[in-house]
C-alpha cells in the first residue's frame, strides 16, 4: 500500500488488492456505531425554514463521540441573535464541525430546539454514516511503437474503400 495524500479528513491510497475485497470493506463501513441527533422538538422557530428542514439538517451534523461520552446526551439551541445559525452554539456535546450553517434568522427572530441522540449503523439512516469510501480500478495501458502507424494505414485503407 502507498499512501498518496493525507488530509484533517481524508486519505488518499493505492494498493494492490482484489477488488471484491474493497468492495466488502466500503460497504461494512455502514455498520459502525456513530452518534447522531435522532429526534428534535423544536418549541420556537421564527426562521425561514420548516421545522422538518432544521431537524434534517441537525441530523447531518457530525457529533464527537467516545469512550467517555454519555449516553444519548441532551442537546440544546436557543438562538436570538440576527443571522446565520451555527452549529457551534449546539449545547450539551461536542460538535465535530462547528461552521456548519443551520438557519438564519432575521432581527426579532428566535429558535428553541432541544434533540436527543443515539447510536445508530449508516444502514439504517445516512446521520449514521461515517463518511464516504470510494475506490477506482485504474488500468494500466501500454502501446507498441508502432500503433500509430497501423493505425494509419488502416484509415487511409477505409478511406480509399468508401470512394471518399
Amino acid at each position: 500500500m502507498e499512501l498518496i495524500e493525507k488530509k484533517q479528513n481524508q486519505i488518499i491510497f493505492s494498493a494492490e488488492t482484489n477488488e471484491s475485497l474493497v468492495n466488502a470493506i466500503r460497504r461494512y463501513m455502514n455498520k459502525i456505531p456513530i452518534l447522531a441527533i435522532d429526534e428534535v422538538e423544536i418549541s420556537k422557530n421564527d426562521s425561514p425554514l420548516y421545522d422538518e428542514t432544521i431537524a434534517h439538517r441537525l441530523g447531518l451534523i457530525p457529533l464527537k463521540s467516545g469512550k467517555d461520552a454519555k449516553k444519548n446526551p441532551k442537546i440544546e439551541l436557543i438562538s436570538k441573535e440576527e443571522g446565520m445559525v451555527y452549529s457551534k452554539e449546539l449545547k450539551g456535546m461536542e460538535i465535530i464541525y462547528k461552521n456548519m450553517p443551520i438557519t438564519f434568522l432575521n432581527k426579532g427572530q428566535e429558535l428553541k430546539i432541544s434533540a436527543t441522540t443515539k447510536m445508530g449503523e449508516g444502514v439504517e439512516h445516512s446521520k449514521f454514516s461515517p463518511g464516504l469510501l470510494f475506490y477506482r480500478n485504474i488500468a494500466e495501458i501500454t502501446f507498441a511503437k508502432n500503433i500509430y502507424e497501423k493505425i494509419k494505414h488502416k484509415n487511409n485503407l477505409s478511406e480509399t474503400n468508401t470512394g471518399s
